[in-house]
C-alpha cells in the first residue's frame, strides 16, 4: 500500500506559507494602485503605508517572523498567482498554505486578484500534500478543488478572525509539528485544542476528506 505524503508526519520544513497580501512596503504600493473593485485588502487602511505597517497584523508579523525561521517553515512574501502555482512543484513542500484577501469570489495576490478557474488551474491534481486556505470563506474555491480527480487535501477555516490572529495560529502549529512525528491533520487538531484552551474556541479547522470539524 503506497502512503501519500499528507499521511505521513510532517516538520515545518515541509510547509510554506504564502501571503498574497502584503508584507512590503512595495507590495503594499502595488495593492494600492489596483483596481477598487475587487478591493485589496490595503484598501482599509486610509492612513497609508504609515497606517499599515503600524497595523496589528504587520507587527505581528515582523514579530513571528524570526520565530519562524527558527522552526524552519518556508514564508513567500508578496507572491503571485504564477508565483504560487510554482510551488506545486517544488518538492521541499507538501503543505502549501496560502494566506490572502477574499473578496467577491476572487483571492488576492500580489499583481492583482485571481478568480476560482485560475487558481484551481495552478494546483495539480497530483499534488500529494496538502492544501491549507487561510482565506476568509473560501467554500467556492473549496469547492471547485474537491470537485477534482486529485491526490491532495483542503483544509480551511470556517469563521472569519483577524489575520493577526492566524499568524500566532500557525507559529503554534509549527511548533508542534517540531516538537512531535505528527501528520499535520492531526498537528491542526492539537493547535485548534490549544487555542480553544487558552482563547475559549474561535475557529473550526475544515478537513475535506470528512467534512467534520476538528473542533475539542
Amino acid at each position: 500500500m503506497n502512503i501519500g505524503r499528507n499521511e505521513n508526519p510532517v516538520k515545518p520544513g515541509n510547509c510554506v506559507l504564502a501571503f498574497g497580501i502584503p508584507l512590503s512596503v512595495e507590495g503594499f504600493l502595488n495593492a494600492w494602485e489596483l483596481p477598487p473593485f475587487p478591493q485589496s485588502y490595503v484598501r482599509a487602511y486610509e492612513g497609508g503605508w504609515k497606517a499599515y505597517e503600524s497595523s496589528r497584523f504587520l507587527v505581528t508579523f515582523n514579530r513571528l517572523k524570526p520565530e519562524f525561521d527558527r522552526l524552519g517553515a518556508s514564508l513567500r512574501a508578496d507572491i503571485t498567482l504564477d508565483e504560487f502555482g510554482n510551488l506545486f512543484h517544488d518538492d521541499r513542500y507538501s503543505v502549501i498554505t496560502l494566506f490572502s484577501h477574499w473578496d467577491g469570489d476572487q483571492v488576492e495576490f500580489c499583481g492583482g486578484f485571481a478568480d476560482i478557474p485560475a487558481i484551481v488551474e495552478r494546483a495539480p491534481a497530483d499534488f500529494d500534500g496538502v492544501v491549507d486556505l487561510c482565506v476568509c470563506h473560501p467554500e467556492p474555491l473549496v469547492e471547485r478543488l474537491i470537485s477534482r480527480t486529485r491526490k491532495y487535501q483542503v483544509r480551511y477555516a470556517d469563521r472569519k478572525t483577524s489575520p493577526a490572529f492566524w499568524l500566532h495560529f500557525y507559529h503554534l502549529l509549527y511548533a508542534i509539528l517540531l516538537s512531535r512525528e505528527i501528520t499535520y491533520a492531526d498537528a491542526l487538531v492539537e493547535t485548534v485544542r490549544e487555542v480553544f484552551r487558552q482563547f475559549g474556541g474561535v475557529v473550526h479547522v475544515i478537513a475535506d476528506d470528512n467534512n467534520e470539524s476538528e473542533e475539542p
